[in-house]
């Protein structure tokens, strides 16, 4: 039966812009809770001091014993209406950031010495971290045009809500990757529990660590420390940092029923009664026993969790040259073209800088040797768009090469690791402007991005595509699509009907029962046995050229979106 919190008078608690659904389900849980908002930022015109309309409610800060502030910025607002000033009556100002006004961390300066007294008389506080920066306000009037100050300026923080957060040092991070740390106790599990669905923008430090008692909860994959809890030695206060959550409501929903009252319980009395009972002289002698089979299964998955850490760290360092494609440049982006080649299938793979000679120039980067034609790579990385000179580069290595061995069949292809800065998906996939692919088909030199290179590797290990499949795509002239040689383009999606998880496909070539299509993700490829066909309705065992064929798929809405190719696999290689 789930523990119920008693609303005890004397034990509130203020939950300050946390999410609604929270409010709702703490409040059906029985919480004696106030709700409150520290304002929402807003947008505003120009890059000059603009007004505060500090618009926060924190009801009853005065008197709350527990604390709940979710730091990570509200959705913002259009400028809020702002009732004229005199001529000479102060207000707040700021110099907006990216235009704009963000009044949370003035508002947290305003109710700080309440916090801070809640806080030393043994209140708790609840945070939900997020990035920190620094805000100054002003106080001053507009006179004469001009804006005049009418007191000192006060520099503070979106962390400000408490002096004790000054000892937390902040560094800026992002990442989904969170390791609770192994320990027993409610906090611990708590963590454990919810890990996989938190997400950071910072990870942070104390700055006194002999100070102030430190508890890490949870880091990030470098061992910093992006959860904790934090108790002094000089107050009976509490404060507890995490990071965001997906589903807050059910993380909230068991810390107040599960694990406050045992930290604290002084705070929750009625829902801490009888505990006693639960210790090991007066506890049942099958629940003992059920309580050390559950520490000995977290010991077990603590160990196994261990382990598959290390096998990530081992799979990074194995095939870690696959991120090098898509960020790196110069040398890191040589080797890293080169693995891949060499994954795909490629058995002579030649580095040509490491066979130059004393006074020999610098030529192409890579050469396939494989077959004829001999192929000359030139790989580079750049922040923006390639110029011409980047995709052409190439050929102009295929002459002097044809002297040298004294034969013509040698072609060549340009690598290009375009806006390497951005993430891979919200890059230009048209990077190659209309006269270098026109010069590439004319001259016969072919033209690719890593972040195809990348794709193509990705489902190549994925779908276990043969290699003489693949081979021959980076003997192609022009653009080269990350589509092996045995797809043969079928249609396109036109319609999903998700409750059938059915889809509709315009096609463009024949297919039948029994086929293996191949849909064209954003990254990957997905393949599907076509297990039966419908046109309009109706069971057919093969669809025409121009058929709007229907078939089920294990595929979801987002996968197949109108638009997306399908192929029809025509061979497989052994």
């Amino acid at each position: 039966m789930e523990r119920r919190i008693s609303p005890r008078k004397h034990t509130r608690v203020l939950l300050v812009d946390i999410q609604a659904e929270a409010e709702s389900v703490l409040r059906e849980a029985g919480l004696n809770m106030s709700v409150g908002t520290f304002g929402r930022p807003y947008e505003v015109a120009g890059a000059g001091f603009a007004r505060v309309t500090l618009d926060f409610s924190v009801p009853g800060i005065r008197e709350q014993d527990v604390v709940v502030v979710d730091l990570a910025s509200p959705a913002r607002i259009g400028r809020p209406e702002v009732t004229k000033a005199s001529l000479g009556e102060p207000h707040w100002w700021m110099k907006p950031r990216s235009r704009v006004i963000d009044p949370r961390p003035l508002a947290m300066h305003e109710i700080r010495e309440y916090a801070d007294r809640i806080y030393a008389h043994g209140g708790i506080f609840v945070i939900f971290g997020t990035s920190k920066f620094a805000c100054e306000y002003l106080w001053a009037a507009v006179e004469h045009g001009a804006l005049n100050s009418k007191g000192s300026a006060v520099s503070t923080n979106n962390w400000s809500l408490l002096s004790a957060l000054n000892e937390v040092g902040v560094q800026f991070d992002l990442g989904s990757e969170v390791n609770s740390v192994g320990g027993d106790g409610p906090l611990h599990d708590l963590m454990h529990r919810f890990q996989s669905e938190m997400s950071f923008s910072y990870t942070m430090a104390p700055v006194y660590p002999r100070d102030r008692e430190w508890l890490t909860l949870a880091t990030n994959k470098y061992g910093q420390a992006v959860a904790c809890a934090i108790r002094p030695q000089d107050t009976k206060g509490m404060i507890l940092i995490f990071p965001e959550v997906v589903d807050q409501s059910a993380f909230l929903k068991s810390l107040f029923q599960e694990v406050l009252p045992e930290l604290s319980p002084q705070l929750f009395p009625e829902s801490t009664s009888g505990l006693w009972l639960r210790g090991p002289d007066y506890e049942l002698h099958h629940v003992l026993e059920l309580s050390r089979e559950i520490m000995s299964v977290k010991e077990a998955a603590h160990r196994k969790i261990v382990d598959l850490h290390a096998a990530i760290e081992a799979e990074r360092v194995q095939n870690g040259f696959m991120h090098d494609l898509l960020t790196g440049t110069g040398d890191t982006l040589v080797l890293a073209v080169k693995r891949a080649l060499e994954t795909l299938g490629f058995s002579s793979v030649i580095n040509s800088d490491l066979d130059l000679q004393p006074g020999q120039r610098r030529r192409e980067d890579l050469q396939i040797h494989d077959s004829s034609p001999i192929l000359l790579l030139e790989s580079k990385g750049i922040a923006g768009l390639p110029k011409e000179e980047d995709s052409i580069q190439v050929f102009k290595y295929i002459a002097p090469r044809m002297r040298e061995w004294n034969r013509s069949d040698v072609k060549g292809l340009a690598v290009i690791n375009h806006q390497r800065n951005v993430p891979a998906l919200g890059r230009n996939p048209l990077p190659f402007s209309e006269d270098v692919l026109t010069n590439a088909l004319d001259q016969g030199f072919g033209l690719m991005t890593t972040w195809d290179l990348f794709r193509l590797l990705r489902s190549f290990l994925k779908l276990s595509w043969s290699s003489e499949n693949v081979k021959p795509l980076f003997y192609q002239s022009g653009s080269i699509l990350p589509i092996p040689a045995n797809y043969e383009l079928a249609g396109t999606v036109e319609r999903y009907a998700e409750k059938l998880g059915v889809v509709s496909i315009r096609l463009s070539s024949g297919i039948r029962v029994g086929d293996t299509l191949a849909y064209e993700l954003p990254i990957e490829f997905e393949e599907e046995i076509v297990g039966s066909l419908e046109i309009d309705n109706s069971a057919v065992e093969a669809a025409a050229v121009g058929a709007l064929a229907g078939m089920k798929t294990r595929l979801l809405r987002e996968q197949a979106r109108k638009g997306t190719r399908v192929f029809r696999i025509t061979e497989k290689s052994s």
